[in-house]
C-alpha cells in the first residue's frame, strides 16, 4: 500500500483537478480537491452551529486562528463593512473566489491553511491544491515525504481560462490583468519547480497527462 499522498501543484486552471480525478480513477484511489474541501468546510461551519461564529463582526471562523485579530490590517478594515453572510444565508455555498472576495485574502489563506493541515493527515490519496497554497511556508513544510507533481500548461491558454470567469480576487485592481498574471506566473512557477518531485506539461489531453505521470520512473518507484 502506498504510504505517500500524491499532491498536484501548479497555477490555477492548468488542469490539476481534471488530471487528479482521472489519475485517482486509474489508480483506484480516492481524490480530494482542496478548493472543494475549503468550500465544504466553510459551508459546514456556517450551517452547523454558533461555534466559531463571531457575532460582532458577523464572520464565521473555522478555528481561533481565523479571528479578526489574526488577519492582516487591510482585511481587518473590511470586516466591519461586510455583512453578507447573515445567519439566514447559512445554506449558501460560496466558491473559494467568493470567500476571498467577501472576507479578504488574509481570511481565505488562513482558512486554506487550516483545511490543508487537516486534509494532509488523512490516508494517502490524490490531492489537488490551489495555485497559491504552496506559497505559504507552513504549507510547504507539509509537502515533505509526499509525492509532489507540478502540473503546467500553455501560458496563454491558462490566462484565457482564468479571465473567462472574471477578474480573480488575487489580481490587483489597479494593475492590468495580463501584468498581474505574468508576475504571479513567474513568481509561483519558480516555487512549484523547487517543491516538485517532477513536472508534467499538460499540453494535450487529460489522459495523456495522466499517462505521463504513471510512466514516470519516480512515480513507479514510489507506488
Amino acid at each position: 500500500m502506498r504510504s505517500k499522498t500524491i499532491i498536484l501543484i501548479g497555477f490555477k486552471n492548468v488542469g490539476k483537478s481534471s488530471i487528479g480525478l482521472e489519475l485517482a480513477r486509474q489508480m483506484q484511489d480516492s481524490f480530494i480537491d482542496l478548493d472543494e474541501a475549503i468550500e465544504a468546510a466553510y459551508t459546514q461551519m456556517l450551517s452547523s452551529s454558533t461555534e466559531g461564529w463571531d457575532p460582532v463582526s458577523n464572520q464565521v471562523f473555522l478555528d481561533p486562528r481565523l479571528r479578526p485579530r489574526d488577519l492582516v490590517e487591510d482585511d481587518k478594515a473590511s470586516i466591519g463593512d461586510q455583512n453578507i453572510h447573515l445567519r439566514s444565508e447559512q445554506t449558501k455555498r460560496l466558491s473559494c473566489r467568493e470567500i476571498a472576495q467577501t472576507h479578504g485574502e488574509g481570511y481565505f489563506r488562513a482558512l486554506e491553511k487550516s483545511v490543508f493541515a487537516e486534509t494532509i493527515q488523512k490516508k494517502p490519496a490524490v490531492l489537488s491544491l490551489g495555485g497559491g497554497t504552496v506559497m505559504d511556508g507552513d504549507n510547504q513544510a507539509l509537502l515533505k515525504d509526499h509525492i509532489v507533481i507540478h502540473i503546467t500548461a500553455p501560458y496563454d491558454l491558462v490566462f484565457k481560462r482564468i479571465m473567462s470567469n472574471g477578474l480573480p480576487s488575487f489580481f490587483p485592481v489597479d494593475e492590468s490583468p495580463h501584468t498581474s498574471f505574468y508576475l504571479l506566473w513567474e513568481e509561483r512557477d519558480a516555487v512549484y519547480k523547487q517543491l516538485a518531485t517532477f513536472s508534467i506539461y499538460n499540453g494535450s489531453t487529460v489522459l495523456a497527462a495522466v499517462e505521463k505521470i504513471l510512466n514516470h520512473n519516480k512515480m513507479r518507484e514510489s507506488s
